[in-house]
């Protein structure tokens, strides 16, 4: 006896092996995302500026909320927030245990975070003031070509009293 398939049966079970995705190991991936930001801490604190650019993939633009505004990062623009010439970053501590969460497929994420930078700052006449920053942060990333990139970031800061 041969057996036959209907043209209905045969693009239906075509159409479920196109749309059967791999199960993705959210653990792996929420350290895969954890590693990424110590990745982009390091390059900070090394003034990497080659990574810091490079951190956001030709094209794509990221967003930072910060200080009740909204601004727009590009790879052209990533460098604007930082002043290499005067402050040099000399370590990023992580103050409580990050939230990661990940969406189901393991293509997007958001890391609630707090962070303390240490850093050097030159004053005329060669002097030098050390201080730190404390930063929360909800950071959203995506998953593009197989690494995590930034898409969002909120931040907030301490008032300046503190």
């Amino acid at each position: 006896m041969k057996a036959r398939f209907s043209p209905f049966a045969l693009t239906l079970g075509i159409t479920m092996l196109g749309c059967a995705r791999q199960a993705v190991d959210l653990n792996v991936e929420r350290a895969t995302v954890l590693k990424t930001i110590d990745v982009e801490n390091a390059d900070l604190i090394a003034a990497d500026t080659a990574a810091l650019r490079a951190e956001i993939p030709v094209g794509d633009t990221a967003y930072n909320v910060t200080g009740g505004q909204i601004f727009r990062t590009t790879r052209a623009n990533a460098l604007e927030g930082y002043d290499f010439a005067t402050v040099r970053y000399t370590a990023a501590s992580i103050l409580d245990p990050p939230v990661v969460h990940l969406s189901p497929d393991g293509q997007m994420a958001w890391v609630a975070i707090r962070f303390r930078f240490t850093y050097t700052r030159k004053k005329a006449a060669a002097a030098e003031q050390h201080g730190e920053l404390i930063d929360a942060a909800l950071a959203v990333y995506e998953k593009k070509g197989g690494r995590w990139v930034g898409a969002a970031l909120a931040q907030t800061f301490p008032p300046a009293d503190h």
